[in-house]
């Protein structure tokens, strides 16, 4: 069994981060920063592709979100954060013997329906 390794992330508000994964990758987690204020609201995004969909809105009662994505290795994605605080994002990557067996998304599958 390989061991898996931790991958954690904060997307600053304003800012984009886009990466093409070397691994799988399993996101796990969202987190608003713990240093924001109670007005403070903060909503991810994902980006595939051409393909942007929100993910989560974060504010000081909602402060966390569960994510299930998996991401394939030589992906191209893109995350941004809009609103008045950063994002922290958490997973690991995920050793080749457990993405071999579970179905994933690709960037050519994957379709919203809508333009």
């Amino acid at each position: 069994m390989s061991q898996l390794c931790f991958f954690g992330l904060e997307i600053k508000s304003g800012m984009k981060y886009i990466t093409t994964l070397e691994d799988d990758l399993k996101l796990t987690r969202a987190v608003i920063n713990p240093d924001a204020n109670e007005s403070s609201l903060a909503r991810l995004f994902f980006k595939l592709g051409n393909r942007e969909v929100p993910l989560c809105q974060l504010n000081s009662v909602e402060t966390s979100a569960d994510l299930n994505i998996l991401i394939l290795t030589k992906t191209e994605v893109g995350f941004r954060v809009a609103g008045s605080t950063s994002i922290f994002i958490s997973g690991y990557y995920v050793p080749k013997e457990e993405s071999s067996s579970n179905p994933t998304i690709s960037p050519s599958s994957f379709a919203l329906g809508y333009n």
